[in-house]
């Protein structure tokens, strides 16, 4: 009976060994529970923090864009108009203009034609040699101003058509940015 009685005692003493861990593990697991809380609320407040901040980033880069539109629109407008009012004087832009189609006609047949793509690369010529930067218009823009540029309507410009065609991208370009008196020039195009 005593081997019994030690064996009940043994079996008891595990039992309360067992409760003791059991126990102390229920205690670590509260512990961790509410330490994981702790820890999804810091995620949270930073969650929140970082969202706070990437609004104000956006309003940020918004108003920095602002800016520098108001600032390019301004330089921009006076490069253009400045290059408009001399447009015609020796060495000046249909000059200049003269030069870049030369350059552009790769076959040398004395007209740009839009198929090849001579017509963009001329008034993308005109535009960087005159330090102005390209409207982003749609295609469709670009080709009806060229089709108006197109005077006997062959499908291509010779030199005179194609500086009227440049002074006429330029004048879009004022408009543009900002010179809503150009407008009336430019009948039927959509430079949105």
């Amino acid at each position: 009976d005593d081997e019994d009685e030690d064996a009940e005692n043994h079996a008891l003493e595990e039992n309360v060994s067992r409760m003791a861990d059991i126990n102390k593990l229920h205690a670590q697991i509260k512990e961790q529970e509410a330490e994981s809380a702790k820890l999804m609320a810091s995620v949270k407040a930073s969650t929140e923090e970082e969202q706070q901040l990437r609004r104000q980033i956006l309003l940020l880069e918004e108003e920095e864009q602002q800016l520098q539109a108001a600032s390019t629109s301004v330089s921009e407008t006076e490069r253009i108009e400045s290059l408009l009012a001399a447009w015609y004087l020796p060495g000046c832009g249909g000059e200049v203009a003269g030069e870049i189609f030369q350059e552009v006609d790769g076959d040398s047949d004395g007209c740009l034609e839009w198929k090849n793509d001579e017509i963009h690369k001329f008034v993308r010529g005109v535009f960087k040699q005159n330090n102005v930067l390209m409207p982003d218009w749609k295609d469709s823009v670009w080709y009806d101003m060229y089709r108006n540029a197109d005077v006997g309507k062959s499908l291509s410009l010779g030199l005179d058509e194609a500086a009227e065609f440049a002074h006429h991208c330029l004048e879009g370009a004022l408009m543009a940015f900002g010179d809503t008196l150009v407008h009336e020039s430019l009948p039927g195009c959509d430079f949105s």
